[in-house]
């Protein structure tokens, strides 16, 4: 069942088919600015999750990290600094 405050059924009863993709629009567009502080509240649990994730990589020992390889090193640094970029700008 859909989590919507309205229902499909009653908007094509009161509406018509022709007004009916039009009005499902813009409820849909209501229901997800509705949702919209659950999804931020979502969104900064991942945040935070994952810099917790990315500063326990970033306290790795190098023999941890030699011991990955050269290769998986070096783009695990750079996605772990890409990473940590785009957090800083999430925190702005």
């Amino acid at each position: 069942m859909n989590n919507t405050w309205w229902k499909q059924d009653e908007i094509h009863r009161l509406c018509g088919p022709c007004l009916c993709t039009p009005t499902h629009l813009l409820l849909d567009d209501i229901q997800n600015i509705i949702d919209a502080p659950k999804a931020v509240a979502g969104l900064e649990e991942d945040h935070r999750s994952i810099e917790v994730s990315l500063e326990a990589l970033k306290a790795m020992d190098s023999s941890d990290w030699q011991s990955l390889g050269q290769e998986v090193a070096s783009e695990s640094k750079f996605a772990i600094d890409t990473s940590t970029k785009a957090c800083d700008r999430f925190d702005e």
